[in-house]
């Protein structure tokens, strides 16, 4: 099955299919455990839909959380949102706004 998601998201990408990519994102298995251990996650992913996020959700088995967007604009646009939020509620917390490699994976050195 996860294997199946991932390639899944691939095709998303190279097809630019932007809503299928976005509604593969929702983990509606997991999500709603894993969600408990990280501190403000529905107003995290409500911030990042509501401001036009193709989707947000868990890295891995978290307490990273990752949001994609059409654009860099846009993420910074959320992460400044995202790191408001935090600022006010006394956790530590870090952001990254990077886009997604052209190049896919390779090995750099051996």
């Amino acid at each position: 099955l996860h294997l199946s998601i991932r390639r899944q998201r691939q095709m998303c990408i190279r097809d630019r299919d932007y809503e299928l990519l976005g509604r593969s994102l929702n983990d509606y298995l997991i999500e709603k455990h894993r969600k408990k251990l990280i501190p403000l996650f529905d107003q995290i992913k409500g911030i990042a839909l509501n401001n036009g996020a193709l989707g947000c959700s868990i890295s891995g088995s978290g307490p990273s959380v990752f949001a994609l967007t059409k654009g860099i604009e846009k993420a910074n646009e959320i992460n400044l949102l995202v790191s408001d939020l935090y600022k006010t509620s006394g956790y530590d917390f870090s952001t990254y706004v990077s886009k997604i490699s052209e190049n896919g994976v390779r090995t750099l050195s051996i």
